[in-house]
């Protein structure tokens, strides 16, 4: 038995419910209208009493309890705006064509019994993809509010219902909204093409220089952009242009290489619309391009090897040519018109230095300048050269560490090389007893002698002179580039001082003196005398001159020599030379090796052998 109050009552009153037993449900049941127990919406208590066939009961007061509600969930109204940036293109608001660059939406649904304890909502589908935006009460205005905020990646159709349901236990639902199928429809679009374009470039520009271009648009957050720079010619024809893919950025630059510019006016394009399709109005710019009256460009010297220097320009002016100058440590090596444009000219430094390297410098500021005629306007470069290569006389040889031998028949006998990047002038002087002789020769680059020199004292001197009376010979051998400081290879002197002969008397009286060391000396003064003796019957020596060799074929240079004072007087004791004569023979031989036509090494060899005959 059940009881619709907080306590058991009677059987049979207003209150009392008798129930019967259901299989199905498992226990006891009895249906009842609320609507005969409760006249308005509230709370019904239930109260249990259970009797056996025995009679015995038990009962429970306010075993149960639960809430009539007034009205089921049932959508009344569903009303859909807009914020002021968006606008409604088409329609009405529950099946509209909306546009905005940031939309945002509110929904207003309200429940047709007019309950504020509902769960609303409203279900947005996009492509087959349902998002739920929640709708909380509202009690301001009584109703129930949901918002939405779609980006531009929402650009599209959608339908919205919205739905009503009891927030607790198991109840019913309004989940159909309005009207059966979507309660309302909403076509987000993008009509409005970017705006507020900008491009900025000079009204003129000098010719030569690279052209520099800026623009800039508006556009919706997060839209894409399709944009393009153009660049027409004179003549209209399109000589460059740039462009973006869809992007989200709103400025595009550009340089416009010089090369593509020509002089005349030129007009520049700015071309912009967005992934929708939506085309904004172009605009465009002038540009005067015009030579201006100078020179611009690019000046350069560069170091390309040991003795070379490139001067290389690139430039443009209102004239056809500039003039081009080059000074070294301010004195001007070079002065040249040259034509507009790309050009070099290599300048070598043994021509245009070779004042500058006569001085010994190892340093020199190489200054160049490209000028306008007109104005006083130029392009200049200065650097500082290292000339210390260029001064090195770069010779090797035995000439640099054999030592003549001044008591010799041949003073001088070596070899010299230039591996220098300048020629070299050798200069040979020798004095014998007063009397001077020598010669130059210049050493061009790579270039290899063998220095053959005879010792004149032997020629000036016979063998008696030069073994009985006091001489001596002197030399140097110096090396300078021409017109350059001079450095000394080799110089030295010999001097030949005869024996003293000993007085007979002196040598008894320092006998008597002293009998013991005259013993002792007795022996060395034999020794000497023999040898004294030897030397006066020596045949003397056959009088021979070794002159250099000829000099390398193609140099500018002459060896020249100075006329030798020879002794005239026939020797005390000639040697017969036969025509046979192998030192005869060998030395006439030479001459001709070295370049003397034949009467002239005849001539030299009956000097020294005058019974020589060719």
């Amino acid at each position: 038995d059940l009881w619709l109050s907080a306590t058991v009552g009677v059987v049979g009153d207003s209150n009392h419910l008798s129930t019967s037993w259901n299989a199905g449900l498992g226990g006891w049941a009895v249906p009842f209208d609320t609507a005969d127990h409760l006249s308005g919406p509230g709370t019904i208590d239930v109260s249990v009493r259970m009797t056996d066939e025995r009679g015995n009961s038990a009962t429970s007061p306010s075993e149960y309890a639960f809430t009539v509600l007034p009205s089921m969930p049932e959508v009344a109204t569903l009303a859909i705006e807009a914020d002021e940036s968006t606008a409604l293109l088409e329609g009405s608001s529950l099946a509209g064509v909306w546009e905005g660059d940031a939309p945002q939406f509110t929904f207003r649904v309200t429940d047709a019994g007019h309950r504020s304890d509902l769960s609303a909502g409203v279900d947005l589908t996009h492509n087959g993809i349902t998002t739920t935006r929640a709708a909380a009460w509202d009690a301001g205005e009584g109703v129930y509010l949901a918002t939405w905020s779609p980006g531009r990646e929402s650009l599209g159709s959608w339908t919205a219902e919205a739905r009503l349901s009891e927030t607790t236990g198991v109840a019913d639902s309004d989940d159909d909204g309005l009207v059966t199928g979507p309660d309302a429809t909403i076509e987000l679009v993008d009509r409005t093409a970017p705006s507020n374009l900008n491009l900025a470039a000079p009204t003129t520009h000098v010719l030569g220089e690279p052209l520099v271009l800026s623009s800039s648009w508006v556009m919706s957050p997060e839209e894409r952009a399709i944009a393009s720079l153009t660049v027409f010619g004179p003549t209209g024809d399109e000589i460059d242009v740039k462009g973006t893919t869809a992007s989200i950025q709103t400025t595009l630059n550009h340089t416009v290489s010089a090369s593509k510019l020509v002089e005349g006016l030129h007009r520049v394009r700015l071309d912009v619309r967005d992934e929708g399709g939506n085309v904004a109005t172009p605009i465009e710019v002038n540009v005067s391009v015009e030579e201006r009256i100078g020179v611009d460009g690019t000046l350069h010297a560069t170091r390309i090897n040991s003795t070379a220097v490139e001067v290389a320009w690139d430039f443009r002016t209102d004239e056809s040519t500039a003039q081009l100058t080059v000074q070294l440590d301010g004195t001007e090596v070079l002065t040249t018109s040259v034509p507009e444009g790309e050009g070099s000219q290599t300048l070598d430094l043994l021509l245009v230095a070779n004042n500058l390297l006569a001085t010994g410098a190892q340093h020199a500021t190489l200054s160049v300048e490209l000028c306008h005629y007109a104005v006083d306007e130029c392009l200049t470069n200065t650097s500082v050269l290292n000339l210390t290569e260029l001064q090195q006389l770069g010779l090797e040889g035995t000439c640099l560490t054999d030592a003549p031998d001044g008591n010799a028949t041949d003073l001088l006998v070596c070899q010299i090389s230039n591996n220098g990047l300048r020629p070299v002038v050798l200069t040979w002087t020798t004095l014998v007893d007063g009397t001077e002789d020598g010669w130059t020769l210049t050493l061009a680059p790579g270039a290899q002698r063998t220095l053959w020199e005879a010792n004149p004292a032997f020629v000036k001197h016979n063998d008696d002179h030069r073994s009985t009376e006091e001489w001596g010979v002197s030399w140097h051998l110096s090396a300078a580039h021409e017109g350059g400081p001079s450095t000394s290879l080799q110089s030295g002197e010999f001097t030949f001082t005869p024996p003293e002969e000993n007085d007979d008397r002196e040598g008894e009286q320092a006998s008597q003196d002293d009998g013991t060391g005259s013993s002792e000396r007795g022996p060395m003064l034999l020794l000497l005398g023999a040898l004294f003796a030897v030397l006066l019957a020596v045949v003397p020596l056959v009088l021979t001159l070794r002159v250099g060799r000829r000099q390398s074929e193609g140099s500018d240079h002459e060896k020249t020599f100075e006329t030798l004072a020879v002794d005239d007087s026939p020797p005390e004791s000639p040697t017969p030379v036969t025509p046979e004569d192998p030192e005869a023979s060998t030395y006439h031989a030479d001459l001709l090796e070295q370049g003397y036509s034949e009467e002239d090494a005849t001539a030299y060899t009956r000097q020294y052998f005058p019974s020589f005959r060719s």
